[in-house]
């Protein structure tokens, strides 16, 4: 189901082209292992990698390593194309 853009991750996930393995999209993270005790979830901007199948969203830490953490995902909306720069 779609609400004001966002699309349930229940109805369906990015629909990706052969040559594309992955797309960034503006996400509602509903996942245990950040949220506190009866806390919401959260909009973040996340990853979604058709061969995983998976939603990462990109973490840095105070020493500058950057890594991938695949959350949970609830609803979806793709973010628009960045400006072309002259």
């Amino acid at each position: 189901m779609t609400s004001k853009g966002w699309i349930s991750v229940a109805d369906r996930l990015p629909e990706l082209s052969p040559s594309v393995a992955r797309v960034t999209a503006l996400v509602i993270v509903n996942d245990a292992a950040l949220l506190a005790d009866g806390e919401p979830g959260f909009v973040d901007i996340a990853t979604y990698w058709r061969d995983k199948s998976v939603w990462t969203i990109t973490c840095r830490s105070i020493d500058r390593t950057v890594s991938d953490r695949p959350v949970r995902v609830t609803h979806w909306m793709l973010l628009p194309d960045p400006p072309t720069l002259d």
